[in-house]
This record gives C-alpha cells, sequence and structure tokens, in this order.
C-alpha cells in the first residue's frame, strides 16, 4: 500500500509537470526572440544595477567596440531621476537589415508599482511601450519590512521595416504618469541591463513588453439562446477576440436552472469559434464545510457534479479554477474542500485541462478556517499551490501594491520570493508559475493619486491593467455586466445590443478628481488592441513618417492563422487585425500605414471605432489590397481602432 501511494505521487507529479509543459507549448512558444544574435548589450544580465555610475542618462550614446567585454558602464545611471523625462538615442550600426527584424529586451531590478513606462523607438518609428512591472520604490524612503522586488525582462519587437543597412537609433523614453505626462514621482526604476537581437526570420508574435492574454468576465450567469447571440459582439468590441484570450465559464451546480446542458455546450463552442480560451468553475465551495471533507475526499454531491462536469465540458476548457473569493462572503469556503477538489482534478481531469488554484482574496472574514488565504496562511496555500499548475490573486484598484500586504503581487512575491541580504523578499526574475488573474480592473468609485489633475478614475483604471501587463500571463477584467454599475464596462440591455453604451470611468458621486471625460471601453481597449492581439506580424510602414515620429502611437497587425489550436478545444482563427492605438492622452494622432496582407484581393471586414455606443462603433467595410493596403486613421486622445478581416474567399 505504501509503494502504491508513492506511485500515485510520481504520477501525479508528472501529471502536473506535463500539464505545466502544455500551458508553455500551447501559449508561451510564439516569443522566439532568442533567435538570431545579440547585437549589443548595456549593462551586464547580473540582476544588479552595480555597472552603472550615478549620472544622469546620456541623450546620445554610441555602443562600443567592447561591449560585450565590458564590466562598468559609467555612461549610463543605475537610477531614472524622477523628476524628469528623458530620451536616450542609442547609436549601433548594422551590416545589413536582420531578416526577422529585432526585439530590444529591458530588465529592471527595482521599480515602482505603480507601473513606470518605457516607450521605444527605431529611427523614430513607435515600436511599443514597455510596461515594467514592480514591486518596491527605488531611493524612496528607508528600507523596511514592507519591501519587495519583482522584476521580469520585457520585450519590444522591432520590425525590418524600422531598420536600415548602416547607422541605426534605438530611442528609448522614460515617459510620466499618463494622464499627467509631466508628473513622474513614484514611477522609477533601476536597469538591470539593456540588450538588442536581431532575428534570424519573422517572429510568431511581435512581443509587445510581454506576451499577455487579456479577456474578461461577462458577470451575466445566464446562458441561453439569447445571451449566446451577443457573445461575438462582445469579444470583438472589446477587442479580444480571436487571439487566444481568456473567457470565464462560471457553470456552477446552483445555476443548473439557467444554464440547460445544450446551452452550456453552444456556449462553449462559440466561444470556440472565437478562439478564446475558456476558464471553467463548478461546484459553488461555499456549502461544503471542512467538516464534510473526510479522509481527504469529497462529499459525494460535489464529487459527482465535478465528475460529470469535466466529462461533459473538460475537453472544450482551458482551465479549471477551484474556487471564487474563498475567503470573501461569495466564497465563504473550505480549505480542505480546495485542496480535495485539486486532488481529485488531478485524477479526472484530460492533460490538456489546466488546474489553477481558488482566486485569492487574501482575507475577507469568511473562509474555513477563516482568512485562511491570508499571510497567516502561506504555507497552506502553498501546499493548495503546489497541485496546481499557475498562479491567481483578484486585484482592483492599487490593492495589487499593497504595501502592508493583502493585495495579489504583493502576497505572492511574500509567499513564493527570496529574501535577500537585505532583508526583502524577492522575485528578481518573473514568477516560476504563469499568474492568471481571473478578476482585475477598477470601479468607478476608484480615483488615482491627488496630484493627476484630471481623469483621476481613467488613470486607476489605466494603472491596474498596466500593472498587470508588468506582472501577469493572463488576466481578466470583471466585468462585462452585473457586477453593480461601479464595475460593468457596459450599461443597457444584456442582449441587446443596440442598447449597449460604454460606461463612464466615474460615478460623478466624488468631486475629487476633476473632470473625467473617459469611458471604461476606451481605456480596456487600448491595451487589448495593443498587448492581446495575437498572431504573426504582417510587415507595414507608416506613410506620415514626420507625423509619427517619436509619437506617443501604435500600429500591430496579425494573422491569427498562425495561432496554433488551443489544446483541448483545438480552437484556432483565421482572422487579420488591423489596430490602432493611441497613447497620448493630450493629443490627437493621424496614423496612415501601408500593411501587406497575405494575398492580394477584396476583404470583408469589420471596423470598431472609438464610438461609446456599440452601434455606433461598429461598421462593416471592404478593403482592396494589392496585396499592400493603405489605411488611415484619426485618433483622439487615447482612442483606438480595430479592423477584423476576414480571409479570402477560395
Amino acid at each position: 500500500m505504501k509503494q502504491h501511494n508513492l506511485t500515485f505521487s510520481f504520477m501525479k507529479s508528472i501529471l502536473i509537470l506535463a500539464n505545466l509543459i502544455l500551458f508553455f507549448i500551447g501559449i508561451l512558444v510564439p516569443l522566439n526572440a532568442a533567435d538570431g544574435t545579440v547585437l549589443w548589450r548595456i549593462g551586464a544580465e547580473d540582476g544588479s544595477s552595480a555597472e552603472f555610475a550615478d549620472t544622469g542618462v546620456p541623450e546620445d550614446i554610441t555602443i562600443p567596440d567592447d561591449w560585450a567585454t565590458r564590466t562598468k558602464w559609467p555612461e549610463w545611471p543605475a537610477l531614472t531621476d524622477r523628476h524628469q523625462s528623458w530620451t536616450s538615442n542609442i547609436s549601433y550600426k548594422l551590416e545589413k537589415v536582420p531578416v526577422g527584424g529585432a526585439v530590444f529586451a529591458f530588465k529592471p531590478v527595482t521599480a515602482s508599482p505603480y507601473v513606470p513606462e518605457l516607450a521605444v523607438f527605431s529611427n523614430g518609428f513607435p515600436c511599443g511601450i514597455i510596461q515594467i512591472g514592480g514591486a518596491t520604490y527605488p531611493n524612496v524612503g528607508p528600507k523596511g519590512p514592507n519591501d519587495r522586488r519583482f522584476a521580469r525582462e520585457h520585450q519590444i519587437y522591432i520590425p525590418p521595416e524600422f531598420l536600415v543597412a548602416g547607422q541605426n537609433i534605438l530611442s528609448i523614453q522614460r515617459l510620466g504618469h499618463p494622464y499627467q505626462r509631466d508628473y513622474y514621482f513614484w514611477i522609477d526604476f533601476t536597469t538591470d541591463y539593456m540588450r538588442l537581437n536581431t532575428l534570424d526570420k519573422i517572429p510568431d508574435e511581435p512581443i509587445h513588453s510581454n506576451l499577455v492574454h487579456i479577456g474578461y468576465s461577462e458577470g451575466e450567469f445566464d446562458v441561453n439562446p439569447k445571451t449566446i447571440a451577443t457573445t461575438q459582439a462582445g469579444h470583438e468590441w472589446m477587442g479580444v477576440a480571436y487571439s487566444n484570450n481568456p473567457e470565464r465559464a462560471p457553470f456552477f451546480d446552483e445555476l443548473v436552472g439557467l444554464q440547460k446542458p445544450e446551452d452550456r455546450m453552444a456556449y462553449l463552442q462559440k466561444l470556440k469559434d472565437l478562439n478564446i480560451s475558456v476558464i471553467m468553475m463548478g461546484w459553488g465551495c461555499g456549502r461544503t464545510t471542512n467538516a464534510e471533507v473526510v479522509n481527504g475526499k469529497l462529499p459525494e454531491k460535489p464529487t459527482t457534479y465535478i465528475t460529470n462536469l469535466i466529462h461533459d465540458y473538460g475537453s472544450m476548457a482551458r482551465y479549471y479554477e477551484i474556487c471564487n473569493e474563498p475567503c470573501m462572503a461569495i466564497g465563504k469556503t473550505s480549505y480542505d474542500f480546495c485542496v480535495a477538489v485539486a486532488k481529485l482534478m488531478n485524477e479526472i481531469k484530460p492533460p490538456t485541462l489546466i488546474l489553477m488554484p481558488p482566486s485569492y482574496t487574501f482575507g475577507g472574514g469568511y473562509g474555513d478556517p477563516k482568512n485562511w488565504d491570508d499571510a497567516t496562511g502561506r504555507d497552506r496555500r502553498r501546499a493548495l499551490d503546489a497541485l496546481c499548475s499557475t498562479l491567481n490573486g483578484h486585484s482592483f484598484a492599487q490593492s495589487y501594491a499593497n504595501a502592508n500586504g493583502g493585495g495579489s503581487l504583493m502576497e505572492t512575491i511574500d509567499t513564493y520570493g527570496k529574501m535577500s541580504p537585505e532583508g526583502v523578499a524577492e522575485i528578481p526574475n518573473g514568477f516560476e508559475k504563469p499568474f492568471v488573474t481571473t478578476e482585475m480592473g477598477s470601479g468607478t468609485c476608484h480615483f488615482d493619486f491627488k496630484e493627476i489633475q484630471s481623469n483621476r478614475y481613467a488613470s486607476i483604471q489605466d494603472q491596474n491593467i498596466r500593472a498587470h501587463i508588468g506582472f501577469a500571463d493572463t488576466f481578466l477584467v470583471a466585468d462585462l455586466w452585473n457586477n453593480g454599475q461601479n464595475y460593468d464596462y457596459l450599461i443597457g440591455t444584456p442582449t441587446d445590443t443596440s442598447t449597449w453604451q460604454a460606461n463612464t470611468c466615474t460615478d460623478g458621486k466624488d468631486p475629487r478628481g476633476g473632470p473625467d471625460t473617459e469611458n471604461r471601453v476606451k481605456v480596456l481597449r487600448r491595451f487589448t488592441l495593443a498587448y492581446a492581439t495575437h498572431g504573426r506580424p504582417l510587415p507595414y510602414t507608416y506613410t506620415n513618417v514626420d507625423a509619427v515620429r517619436n509619437q506617443l502611437v501604435y500600429f500591430r497587425a496579425v494573422d491569427t492563422s498562425s495561432l496554433p489550436p488551443i489544446p483541448g478545444s483545438g480552437a484556432t482563427s483565421n482572422k487579420i487585425l488591423l489596430s490602432f492605438v493611441n497613447f497620448d492622452e493630450q493629443n490627437p494622432h493621424t496614423l496612415a500605414v501601408q500593411v501587406t496582407l497575405p494575398a492580394a484581393g477584396q476583404y470583408s471586414a469589420v471596423r470598431y471605432g472609438p464610438e461609446t455606443s456599440y452601434t455606433a462603433a461598429r461598421t462593416e467595410v471592404k478593403l482592396d489590397a494589392k496585396p499592400a493596403l493603405d489605411l488611415s486613421v484619426d485618433l483622439g486622445p487615447g482612442e483606438s481602432v480595430e479592423y477584423i478581416l476576414d480571409p479570402l474567399k477560395s
């Protein structure tokens, strides 16, 4: 019997490892920045800024011939100047333009959790903005017991069209707060290294800061033909369709009256058609106590329900989330129950289904035992997470960065970080498991620092999303509907798209923020379009070069047919996604591009503009490609536009 238990434990470990490998194969393979050659590097890849001097950022710097053997970089500072923006123009030579373009990599040693930004330009062409994930406050106050450190390498794809044979200039610009670019406090970082890799071939993904997948929770629990009929409209308008982005399927047992089996399957099939990765949930955990879990086994009813759920729908889902917010009033969840669910799932689930831990809130006054997922329960969390293949944790507004604990980023660093000699918990090279956040964002009741003069409510939503781009791998904003108007992204009747309107960023009840003219859809879409549309990049050039040179704008063109099928459901896509984004919250810009499509012909497309109603934002268009296609889009401050192209009919 003892030998049998050891064998079972070994096989269970193998299954978890295989599941984790499948995760990386299915989601992380597109990042192939290591192909090609390291062309140059500033700094040493050693997790330290000791090689830099305490000097100002150089306005112009030429990569020296001895860059590979250098141990000191006195031309470059370790710490950003917190009081001003700066631009550094890095000059280097290329013997010839690399076939696949290049990837610029930046890694901090320390960075603020309030998300410093680094804009990247190649010969003046805008390549994107790095959202720097961090957890501490460089050079702000003395080190104390609440200090933490988080760092990971961030990358930006540079198309070959933005490079020339001979002298090139890569410009990096440190930015101020998006809604007040002349305000820089609390968004500092120190530098570990910067590197430029050339690519031997066009990459599978135009990497933009990090490879992230962004989705949303519907909020609605009804699953019926009327709700399914609007699924495509919601995912397309929010900019998350066709790119392996996530969606939560709350198939709780208490909802069977609102979700017929045939409607559940039809809903999953619709999500498959949209190339969505499904996060499934099952038994309502709050109705089972520790006392009902005997010898680590679930009672008969949840065992039967979960087993049948996996049998019926497990192949259509990518993830299974053990439970929702275990120690909040909505969850009231038993720890022993969660462990028993994890063990059951590892016995019955298909290998394509990734097991996720509960969506921790790190306390809340409930649970069995009470608050078992907070700081006092880290051993419990580690034991439960060991049975799962991802991390998880909900976070709204600035809660992820709560210096006193209780926020998803800080709690995860405290749980899994190692203590430095200075007594700081640190994760210096990103998390060892993918971080999947199943609820995040902000509400119309949240607002940013008082120093932000206007749009403070939009600013806190913007910051929360950017932070997750910095430290998470997959995340879902909450919710499209039915979460109280404070959190709804849309207002209107969920089953009638003619009534859909973008919800405002503020509820108007707090006058401290000054004017706030943004809406929640506008804030979300510029990040989904710029960071979470996935596929092989299509070649393009700007045709209004002078107008976009060194401006905070971004164009992204991807062919989703290159994405591998989602493990399990086999979901694929054949759409072409063309995204125009203005990151400038102060000024309008026109983006004029010539993009080369896979073949010549007339493409049918849907255009989603920046208008605040669904019916006004959506238009159907025809686009003639030769295969080069010329498009010009006018964008107001912070606006974005997406074209979703159908493939040519054969």
